[in-house]
């Protein structure tokens, strides 16, 4: 889902530019921050699936990630 997300972001990037000039409508700009923000959710919940309870939190706090950010995630 994340790499699809900077695609769509790239070539957003390239249809509304002109030079070093970037015009796009309030509406898609809206549109496309739902889109990446909805696929770095996609991808948080993708490796807490994969990660154990015991494991160091992926969020590089130093701590398990059951006492960590096991409770931001309903698996």
């Amino acid at each position: 889902p994340w790499i699809a997300a900077t695609d769509v972001l790239q070539e957003t990037i390239e249809r509304h530019s002109t030079g070093n000039t970037f015009t796009i409508d309030r509406d898609e700009l809206a549109a496309l921050a739902r889109n990446v923000q909805n696929s770095l959710g996609a991808v948080f919940v993708d490796i807490a699936r994969h990660t154990r309870p015991n494991d160091r939190c992926f969020c590089l706090s130093g701590r398990k990630f059951k006492k960590c950010c096991s409770n931001l995630v309903q698996l």
